[in-house]
């Protein structure tokens, strides 16, 4: 950042697909810092775990929300802001000898407990979508679509088939092609997906 004129910064992870303009998104960041709120609750394992390791850094907080590690986006001096925070915690985390498990996650969570006046969610841009054998998918990519499509189980197939149809033609395919190949929309090869996953898990079922 420092080597760098951008006024606004938005860090992503690399298993995202963009599929509209990001205009709205740098017209935020004049007042915000926008954050992922990926709407874990106390129903979760995963929030449990990671209440269990910011409460000895949060002590007078119960609960605080969880963030996404995909998604940050700030202006410059927010952004000096949210670094300067989080080294805080890192360094507090570091001499307190305590491991934590949970990553960048745990550090956004704490840092953006700090600096809560200053935090928007970012869910009306991006959305996490699961498409493996565990699947969660939301209609956000077509209707009131998010910009930004991020898809963890897409790693090794579906933005690699994207990419090499980039490269061959040298422009991206249409955003509904791209819903199919990463199995967000109906295609005979996610009904034949979904039916090969129920009939798995049928059988560890009646096999234990």
């Amino acid at each position: 950042m420092r080597e760098s004129e951008y006024k606004n910064f938005l860090y992503l992870d690399s298993d995202v697909y963009i599929q509209a303009s990001l205009n709205s998104i740098w017209q935020e960041l004049q007042e915000n810092i926008l954050l992922y709120d990926i709407n874990e609750g106390l129903n979760i394992p995963s929030y449990l775990a990671m209440l269990e390791q910011t409460r000895k850094f949060t002590p007078d907080k119960k609960f605080i929300t969880r963030y996404g590690g995909e998604f940050v986006a700030a202006n410059r001096e927010n952004a000096g802001k949210f670094i300067s925070e989080a080294r805080k915690i890192f360094n507090a985390i570091k001499d307190s000898g305590q491991v934590v498990t949970g990553g960048d996650e745990v550090i956004i969570a704490m840092t953006a407990d700090k600096l809560k006046n200053l935090i928007r969610n970012a869910g009306s841009y991006i959305f996490r979508f699961w498409t493996g054998s565990f699947r969660l998918v939301s209609n956000c990519y077509k209707s009131n679509p998010v910009a930004i499509l991020h898809m963890p189980s897409e790693k090794t197939r579906g933005l690699i088939k994207i990419y090499d149809k980039y490269i061959k033609k040298n422009k991206l395919p249409a955003n509904k092609r791209v819903w199919k190949i990463c199995k967000l929309s109906g295609s005979i090869k996610l009904v034949i997906f979904l039916l090969l996953c129920k009939i798995r898990d049928f059988l560890r079922f009646a096999l234990h």
